[in-house]
């Protein structure tokens, strides 16, 4: 991992201790889900609710490699 990942996940496990939470890390088909990639491309795609009202989470799963109805039952 690298250091800008881990720099990343402790900025925001610092995040979620602030407001009280811990920070869990979803697990999608067995995998943890890279919250890192996940943020750099919506934050290319510009907005998440942009992003989400175009149903581009659709195509970010799939590219997880998680099959096409896991994909959908997420987004």
């Amino acid at each position: 991992m690298t250091r800008v990942k881990l720099d990343f996940l402790d900025q925001l496990g610092k995040f979620w201790e602030l407001q009280g939470s811990a920070l869990r890390i979803p697990v999608v088909d067995g995998k943890l889900l890279g919250v890192y990639a996940l943020s750099k491309v919506v934050s290319s795609e510009g907005d998440l609710r942009l992003s989400l009202k175009r149903r581009n989470g659709l195509r970010w799963a799939i590219g997880w490699d998680t099959s096409q109805a896991k994909a959908q039952a997420l987004f």
